[in-house]
């Protein structure tokens, strides 16, 4: 017993720290310093933190949005985190990221959308398109065409981001 607490002892004495992992996109990379937006935010936190989504974004027809949201930790940590919870599930679906995709690379109709491989019928499409605007990823112009409001586009794109980097 005393020679596998030795061994025990051994093992955990040599282990070594991992230093936290940063993801370096390109824009990081052209920069000076690659963590400068984190160390801007760490200058201006307090108690447990902060953390932010910010981003720009030209859309193919010209449009831009520009959205930059931050929340206390602290704060985030007490809040109903179920209030989210139909925001997210939206998202939850192949299908349906295929189609904000499709739309926020120019196609807005369910006729358009419907055309994409693997989306089903138009029926399915509008399922799908109904669930989206419900949860405020979509918004119905007139003529049916379908966009992403300006002020989700960037949260958007953060959560595709954050989905596929893990």
């Amino acid at each position: 017993m005393d020679a596998l607490a030795r061994r025990v002892e051994k093992l955990e004495s040599d282990r070594i720290e991992e230093p936290p992992q940063v993801r370096v996109g390109a824009l990081a990379q052209n920069h000076d310093d690659n963590i400068w937006a984190l160390e801007w935010l760490k200058a201006r936190s307090q108690g447990s933190g902060a953390v932010m989504i910010v981003g720009n974004v030209v859309a193919p027809e010209g449009a831009a949005a520009s959205w930059q949201q931050d929340a206390d930790v602290d704060d985030l940590l007490e809040s109903d985190w179920s209030q989210a919870a139909e925001c997210l599930s939206a998202l939850a679906h192949p299908v349906r990221l295929r189609i904000l995709q499709a739309v926020i690379r120019g196609r807005s109709t369910a006729k358009e959308l419907a055309e994409l491989d693997g989306v089903g019928s138009v029926g399915q499409v509008y399922h799908h398109l109904r669930a989206l605007t419900a949860a405020g990823w979509l918004t119905t112009k007139a003529g049916g065409a379908h966009q992403i409001p300006a002020p989700r586009r960037v949260p958007l794109l953060v959560a595709i981001l954050a989905g596929e980097h893990r």
